[in-house]
């Protein structure tokens, strides 16, 4: 290896830049040796900060472009300069990577098996985690490669969790995989071949069905034989047909031809498995059925060319959506063991009888006053999840806990982990033990993106710890917590929390909320919010009419605020409610991202909470139409507020000078002043 320059400089360049310029020029001249990346792309790229160069006295040596969707870093392109080669620049650009998302959970990207760079990846500290067959018929295996940061993240996801799943319909995959591509194929090819590091191509079993109608025989088989490489989605059959149902009485088109039927088919598929998005080229389908479909499924429909600003939304968005769950109008009640009321949500799939079923149910009611049945609810009846948990030695433990598949699984999933947590409370318990063998396949996923800890296949573990402590009492107050579990959970919990403690306070925070380290590098603002959207948003002062239900379900929301105050994530917010009623400190949440944008772009991205309208967010930008939003989780309301009197008196015995007209950074010491007074009640 030659000797690594000097002077590496590393720096991200502006758009329109002589080095963002170069390192265009270096990216198109190795095209056959990485995929293309569109000269848009470049511009999205550059505009976000997310092309890093390598120069030594002004020279490129390299440079990547990524992206950052939610919880990793993606990797589109990494290229170093033929003259630079083996002197370390891709090892010290992947490190730089490291440093500046070092929150994150790490770094994920997918290479073309027969590509020479494949064989670089491990040299940097990646290894493989999967492979998959490449799209188009000159395309290679891809494998996807991961870098990771070592430690849990605030919002963990599994490698590739920010990869979508998109539906592919017949006309698509005949597009991709076709012996005589024509342009519309070519086009579709190109369009979809620029996204593979971003979303995965899976079809319906209907796909077989459409490709059995193709008249030449040794195509037909060929078709076949290529589609069966591909995923299918999983799903029942009578879901489907009650999703197909559902979409043919809503779209109200009597007259249906083989092709119509499988049109709907594609998308009643998508629905009962959860999947997002349904890419066609059928104009029919997409005129009959888009609005049908979203409304209905959740479900969005789009073209090849379209696909790429679905995706950009989807990765902002994320799949918890408390709005959409809201227009459900949820019911939730305690129920007896009634198995009528719930026998949709037996585990068929995993082997589960529906006796075992009901006695697990008949277990768990025999229990009270100390346990819990609770059924959610469509306003029609529709059984949409169910837990049941029962207490005892200060341990909460889940025997049941089930959630209907669909496109709201994920905010369903995101909902019962905090009606865990907020019934260990009411129960007094400090442990969760989830332990149903036949638990829902998205509440894995869920659990442990809320703190809770993987023992066995079909047992997690989590702590709600309603304490606020300094770092030297947490080992204590961990072990008194823990006392009541077994050794194999009570070990996984400690290690769970030292690693978090070193790594991640804010981390640590969210998996044993409503617990607070008081003495956590983690930086606090104090910001002023109208006591108007402190009680849409917070509940806090209660108000007259009912919150909106989506407002009310929700673990996460928004708020926008004009000018920039120097709020990072991840840290805390205190908020103040600044009018009449109130003037006092009332809540303190997490704060997970901070962003910078036009009006329209944030409601866009945002608009899944159901927090602000268009012309709300519009009102809160500045002259520029620039506006910020404070994305937050974990808002804890204190017990007694803390009053605008008592707060001066506290910031004037920590030396802080507060601003009540603005966002503020506080210390430490206030922060710590500021939540013992708001819980002096409580401890």
């Amino acid at each position: 290896m030659k000797a690594m320059p000097a002077h590496v400089h590393l720096e991200t360049p502006e758009p329109g830049s002589r080095l963002f310029e170069e390192a265009k020029a270096l990216g198109d001249s190795e095209t056959r040796n990485l995929g293309l990346l569109p000269h848009a792309a470049w511009d999205d790229y550059a505009g976000a900060g997310h092309i890093l160069v390598a120069t030594e006295q002004g020279r490129l040596l390299g440079y990547t472009a990524y992206r950052v969707p939610r919880a990793e870093v993606r990797i589109a392109h990494l290229v170093v300069h033929p003259d630079a080669r083996g002197q370390g620049i891709s090892r010290v650009l992947v490190g730089e990577l490291a440093r500046r998302h070092h929150e994150r959970r790490g770094i994920g990207l997918r290479c073309r098996r027969d590509w020479a760079a494949n064989r670089v990846w491990p040299a940097l500290g990646f290894v493989s985690v999967g492979e998959k067959p490449g799209r188009g018929s000159d395309a290679g295996v891809l494998t996807e490669w991961w870098y990771d940061f070592g430690h849990p993240d605030l919002f963990s996801w599994a490698p590739g969790d920010s990869t979508l799943t998109a539906v592919i319909d017949t006309n698509v995959f005949i597009d991709l995989h076709s012996d005589n591509p024509t342009k519309t194929s070519r086009t579709t090819r190109r369009l979809i071949g620029t996204l593979t590091d971003r979303v995965d191509l899976v079809v319906t079993p209907e796909l077989l069905n459409e490709l059995h109608r193709q008249e030449d025989a040794a195509e037909r088989q060929r078709l076949i034989q290529t589609a069966q490489t591909y995923p299918s989605l999983p799903g029942s059959i009578p879901d489907v047909d009650s999703w197909a149902e559902r979409l043919d009485k809503t779209a109200g088109q009597r007259k249906m031809s083989a092709q119509d039927r499988s049109d709907r088919r594609h998308v009643a598929w998508a629905a009962a498995a959860g999947a997002p998005i349904v890419v066609t080229r059928d104009r029919k389908a997409r005129r009959t059925l888009k609005v049908v479909a979203y409304e209905a499924a959740g479900v969005t429909l789009c073209t090849p060319s379209t696909l790429a600003s679905v995706i950009h939304e989807r990765e902002h968005a994320g799949a918890y959506a408390p709005v959409a769950l809201s227009a459900t109008e949820l019911l939730m009640r305690e129920i007896s063991s009634d198995p009528d009321a719930a026998g949709s949500l037996l585990s068929t799939g995993t082997g589960e009888r529906r006796g075992d079923f009901d006695r697990r149910l008949e277990e768990i009611s025999a229990a009270r006053p100390n346990s819990r049945l609770t059924l959610m609810e469509a306003p029609g009846g529709e059984a949409l999840a169910i837990v049941g948990t029962a207490a005892r030695d200060s341990a909460l433990t889940v025997s049941v806990a089930r959630v209907q598949a669909g496109p709201l699984e994920a905010t369903m999933a995101a909902q019962i982990a905090q009606y865990l947590r907020t019934t260990a409370r009411e129960l007094a318990c400090s442990s969760i033990v989830v332990k149903d063998p036949h638990l829902s396949r998205g509440l894995p996923k869920a659990l442990q993106s809320d703190g809770f800890t993987k023992v066995a296949d079909d047992q997690l573990v989590a702590l709600t710890l309603d304490e606020r402590v300094r770092s030297t009492e947490l080992d204590s107050v961990l072990r008194r917590a823990t006392n009541n579990l077994g050794t194999p959970q009570a070990d996984a919990l400690l290690r769970l929390a030292q690693a978090l403690a070193t790594d991640s306070p804010a981390a640590l925070e969210h998996a044993f909320r409503p617990l607070r380290l008081l003495d956590a590098d983690l930086p606090t603002w104090l910001v002023p919010i109208r006591p108007h959207w402190a009680s849409e948003l917070f509940g806090h002062p209660a108000m007259l009419m009912p919150r909106s239900l989506g407002l009310g379900l929700s673990t996460e929301h928004v708020y926008y605020k004009k000018g920039k105050a120097g709020e990072t994530s991840p840290g805390r917010v205190l908020w103040y409610a600044s009018g009449d009623p109130g003037r006092e400190v009332f809540g303190c949440s997490l704060l997970m991202e901070v962003r910078d944008g036009q009006a329209k772009e944030l409601y866009r991205d945002y608009r899944r909470l159901g927090i602000y309208s268009f012309d709300e967010v519009v009102a809160a930008a500045d002259k520029n139409g620039s506006v910020r939003a404070l994305n937050v989780t974990d808002t804890e309301l204190l017990p007694a507020p803390v009053s605008l009197r008592k707060l001066r008196s506290l910031a004037a015995g920590t030396g802080d000078k507060i601003n009540l007209v603005t966002a503020r950074r506080i210390s430490q010491a206030l922060f710590q002043a500021i939540v013992r007074e708001g819980h002096r009640d409580a401890d």
